[in-house]
């Protein structure tokens, strides 16, 4: 079993799965929520939404398209930004329809089994000892538990973005 380097920190799980979507650790000003969406879409740490940098956002990324069966999927971090000092919200998968309507399903991230003010879509509760480091998994050991075990949460946690989705078409409609 792998037992090099583990995501561990609160803030540090955000960043290592999702990446960081400002730099410094400014606390950023208040912004309404619709503007802070807005706002993520813009910043250069996203300027590759259906191609994400960092190896937890794109497999949990070609698995909601695999799962939804919708090519048009795209993946923001809003890890330190107004988005998520504000409104609780890590990330953001958006989806667009066949009928050209665009679902938003908001993704916190956390290592508290409840978290009773979770004000996004889902919240990812991920193990207290954190999760393997998938690169470093692959490069140095090829190790298949660590492997499956990483690939697991990202399984779990597109499910739970296309069963937002389903619950989100079918209030639309």
């Amino acid at each position: 079993m792998y037992t090099g380097n583990m995501i561990v920190t609160g803030k540090r799980i955000e960043e290592e799965l999702f990446g960081k979507a400002v730099d410094g650790n400014k606390i950023p000003q208040y912004e309404p929520y619709t503007k802070a969406l807005a706002n993520i879409k813009t910043m250069p740490s996203n300027s590759h939404p259906k191609s994400p940098i960092k190896d937890f956002a794109r497999l949990l990324c070609l698995e909601v398209i695999k799962q939804s069966s919708s090519q048009d999927t795209k993946f923001y971090t809003a890890v330190g930004s107004a988005f998520d000092r504000w409104h609780g919200v890590d990330a953001v998968i958006e989806l667009a329809t066949e009928a050209g309507k665009q679902i938003i399903v908001t993704i916190d991230v956390t290592k508290k089994a409840a978290k009773p003010d979770g004000k996004a879509d889902i919240i990812f509760t991920v193990p207290e000892d954190g999760l393997p480091d998938y690169p470093k998994v692959i490069r140095d050991s090829y190790d298949q538990y660590d492997k499956n075990e990483f690939c697991k949460h990202i399984n779990l946690l597109a499910g739970e973005v296309v069963k937002v989705i389903k619950q989100k078409l079918s209030l639309a409609n």
